[in-house]
């Protein structure tokens, strides 16, 4: 994944020096929201933890990313990138760019000052220390194959609230997930015990793609991003819980949005997901027409050996 190695100014604020978010720091925001134990951390700092409340053994793993992240609920990604989400990540790429935004009614002293600031407070942050921030893991694990693990965990939650029962199968075609035995149950199998077996299996796929879900979230909750390591501590989803947090969570976006038109402003979220959405999708087209290609190449050469 491209890096960036920029600083911004939003809305006309001086001291406020921004890296942009990219699709990982959205996935680990996603994260933390269906993530058990940060809920749990959120109860302990706001005075609301229960009795009956599961608190797991590292809680104090937890605790340390919630004093960093802070409150996430109810709360616009962009709204907390812009107060809290853009310092406390930690690259250790250097800024070499600053895009800033100036009134040109001020005079020349005025503005000199400001850009003055702006270059020193650029400095002072390729200056800092990662040991307080978050640092992420540099692994296989790709953003579309988070991504689709955490809208099962979506879909799942909206299902319950909606008071509907599916089997695993049935959240994984509702999604449209990548899989060639969702493509073929949309299409339609004649056979009866061949349609069941493809259900079967893409149950239990779901089930392990869901279990996977956890651990990200949960490891992302320690701090551990991006991993799908198996966690002892890890706690399982309160979907009946999550559907309510995902939901007024989703109204927090949607409200955000409609205000940031109504007020002529751009919706910096959507552009930054849909940009990298984007450029992982073409990537993934891309990769697919290398494969045919070889494939039809290899077939040419030799008709016996065929690729599956």
């Amino acid at each position: 994944m491209k890096k960036i190695d920029s600083l911004m100014i939003f809305r006309g604020s001086p001291r406020q020096v921004l890296l942009e978010p990219n699709i990982e720091h959205l996935i680990f925001h996603q994260c933390l929201i269906l993530s058990k134990s940060y809920e749990i951390a959120h109860r302990i700092r706001t005075n609301k933890i229960r009795k009956k409340d599961l608190i797991p053994e590292d809680i104090d793993l937890v605790l340390k990313i919630y004093d960093l992240v802070g409150n996430i609920y109810g709360q616009p990604f962009e709204k907390w990138w812009l107060k809290k989400g853009h310092h406390i990540f930690y690259d250790k790429k250097p800024v070499k760019k600053i895009s800033l935004t100036l009134d040109l009614q001020k005079n020349t002293t005025y503005l000199l000052s400001k850009v003055s600031e702006v270059i020193r407070l650029a400095k002072e942050s390729n200056k800092e220390s990662g040991s307080n921030k978050i640092t992420f893991m540099v692994n296989k694990i790709r953003p579309i194959s988070m991504f689709y693990r955490l809208l099962l965990v979506d879909e799942k939650s909206r299902m319950i609230r909606e008071g509907i029962s599916f089997p695993n199968w049935k959240i994984a075609t509702e999604i449209s997930f990548p899989s060639n035995h969702v493509y073929s149950l949309k299409k339609g199998i004649k056979n009866v015990d061949e349609a069941n077996k493809v259900r079967e299996y893409l149950g239990m796929l779901v089930c392990r793609k869901l279990t996977e879900a956890k651990f990200l979230s949960e490891n992302a909750a320690r701090g551990f991003f991006p991993s799908i390591q198996s966690l002892p501590t890890a706690l399982n989803f309160d979907y009946k819980k999550l559907s309510k947090i995902i939901y007024d969570q989703s109204i927090s976006e949607i409200r955000h949005m409609c205000e940031q038109q109504w007020s002529d402003k751009p919706v910096l979220q959507w552009d930054y997901a849909s940009k990298h959405m984007k450029d992982i999708n073409n990537q993934r087209r891309k990769n697919k027409r290398i494969l045919a290609k070889a494939k039809k190449i290899t077939e040419s050469r030799n008709p016996i050996f065929k690729l599956n």
